[in-house]
């Protein structure tokens, strides 16, 4: 996948296209919708096939109420790139950028840099400054300078929108079976192996201490795989203070199940699966290694059902 930054970007590097416009955090089912039907244009009107997205998102900028995005921008290119798309082009959003008219947008992005055919985007899409470009506007425009609009309407569950809001708000409100259902499979964050206080090996269960580069990052002890490189280990991670330790401040902890071996300062992905239980004080270490043990025989048990 071609991967290009910044709204000067060279115009070499741009096709003619068919071209998927938002943010795209989470790469949700909804956002999956979209780019199916990206994939699908494309492959009817043999164009290659891209989407345009922006980092980072908009509230940012323009003072609004700040956003705890679901992925870093890295997160956010693998996932589209696993969904085959030829190209992703983001813009960084800025205040210069936040000022362009709707007009200035249209003719600056769409029509001379993007030079798309075919525009897909959700119903709900606005741009420009104030958000005075809609749908209808667009239409008008694809009219005038020959490109087609597909409109998406959004996707439901259970009859309610499948959105990065409603994730957002699940995984700060410790519902992850919600947001994992909308997100189309386990919520994710990634970071680097960095080193701890060793605590966790004393207690005879060694862990790895991570830096992550996400917003969001759901408290408890929590069954997940770890992703080193290509390679995937089941895993236990807890995330919180350490009450036990008197700890201040978040930590993420994660014990690779059978696992032997250094991995400091090596990166490492994390999926989240099923929460076991939240954080607690124990009253001794001895109480809190046979509750580890416990956990880990629980994340064993879910392995187990996995394979049969």
């Amino acid at each position: 996948m071609e991967i290009i930054q910044g709204k000067q970007s060279d115009t070499s590097l741009l096709h003619i296209s068919a071209l998927a416009i938002g943010i795209f955090d989470g790469v949700h089912l909804g956002h999956q919708k979209i780019i199916k039907y990206l994939n699908q244009t494309a492959a009817k009107k043999k164009l290659p096939s891209a989407i345009l997205t922006f980092h980072p998102h908009p509230n940012d900028i323009l003072g609004k109420d700040v956003i705890k995005m679901l992925q870093t921008i890295e997160q956010r290119i693998q996932e589209i790139q696993k969904l085959g798309i030829d190209m992703i082009w983001i813009i960084p959003f800025t205040k210069e950028f936040a000022s362009l008219s709707r007009d200035e947008f249209l003719q600056q992005i769409l029509v001379k840099k993007s030079k798309a055919k075919e525009i897909i985007v959700g119903e709900n899409f606005y741009f420009g400054k104030n958000r005075e470009g809609d749908i209808n506007y667009l239409r008008k425009a694809g009219r005038d300078y020959k490109f087609n609009v597909h409109s998406i309407a959004p996707v439901k569950k259970d009859g309610e929108i499948i959105s990065s809001s409603r994730i957002r708000f699940d995984l700060e409100h410790d519902d992850l079976k919600h947001a994992n259902l909308f997100l189309g499979r386990p919520y994710e964050i990634t970071g680097t192996v960095i080193k701890g206080s060793s605590r966790g090996k004393k207690l005879g269960f060694p862990t790895a201490n991570i830096l992550t580069e996400n917003d969001i990052v759901p408290q408890g002890v929590y069954i997940t795989s770890s992703y080193l490189d290509h390679d995937q280990y089941p895993s236990v991670t807890n995330i919180g203070v350490n009450p036990t330790f008197n700890q201040t401040g978040i930590q993420v902890e994660t014990h690779l199940i059978d696992f032997k071996g250094d991995i400091y300062s090596r990166k490492i992905n994390i999926r989240f699966l099923e929460k076991i239980r939240n954080e607690k004080k124990f009253d001794s270490y001895e109480e809190l290694s046979l509750q580890i043990e416990k956990d880990i025989k629980m994340a064993k048990d879910f392995f187990k059902r996995l394979e049969q």
